[in-house]
């Protein structure tokens, strides 16, 4: 990843947050600052996990399987652009910018991830984790998206969400019992409608998959891994 030109990315997303509150008097979409914060989070857990040198390392691999959804996650705020019309064409650069932040920083934590474990001479292994961690996040989008969960809720919440996700499971995302009456109110904002989990999953991670294989061929081509 192109650090400065993803930093001036993420400045370009906050002035366009700034911009949108300031002269369309609306803060709504103020928020996906913070998700793209939560975005790059998986990027710093897998270069620790790369970089250091202890056993301690593998405190960050389950934390960047964690919170990797994140960064995936903002493609979903494109629901946000008929919250108020008026701004919809300025909406959709705010969206686009941060989305793209979002994947941009999810590839780079992948692609180091895939980089440990090739140098490691454990190609196989490496992609293995690639497709296993793109299609789990998928799910985590998923989870997130229609059944409000947050990353942390696995340690604040842990028996609710075990409880919803086998229940997603089994009835394919279609007859889930949400144990929060907040979030049942976002959920059913938010709803997947016809769609079930399991095609929410092959559609989406079947494009980050491409999406990131794309650009894996292309930097290859042009000599850059």
């Amino acid at each position: 990843m192109h650090i400065p030109a993803f930093l001036l990315l993420c400045l370009f997303a906050f002035w366009l947050a700034c911009t949108r509150v300031i002269f369309g008097y609306s803060s709504e979409l103020f928020p996906l600052i913070w998700n793209l914060v939560l975005a790059m989070m998986p990027f710093f857990f897998a270069f620790w996990f790369v970089t250091i040198r202890s056993s301690l390392r593998w405190i960050f691999f389950p934390l960047w399987i964690l919170f990797l959804p994140n960064s995936f996650y903002i493609v979903t705020d494109f629901i946000h652009l008929y919250d108020d019309t008026r701004l919809i064409y300025f909406d959709i650069i705010f969206i686009l910018t941060c989305t793209i932040a979002g994947i941009v920083t999810g590839f780079a934590s992948i692609d180091l991830i895939r980089r440990y474990f090739h140098g490691k001479k454990r190609v196989f292994l490496g992609w293995s984790i690639v497709i296993f961690s793109i299609f789990l996040s998928t799910f985590g989008v998923y989870i997130g998206r229609f059944f409000r969960f947050n990353s942390w809720d696995i340690f604040t919440d842990p028996l609710h969400v075990i409880w919803e996700i086998m229940e997603s499971i089994a009835t394919n995302g279609m007859a889930v019992t949400i144990h929060s009456e907040s979030r049942l109110f976002e959920s059913e904002r938010f709803s997947v409608g016809v769609m079930g989990m399991w095609q929410f999953i092959l559609l989406y991670g079947s494009f980050f998959l491409l999406l990131y294989l794309f650009i894996y061929a292309v930097k290859k081509e042009k000599g850059l891994l």
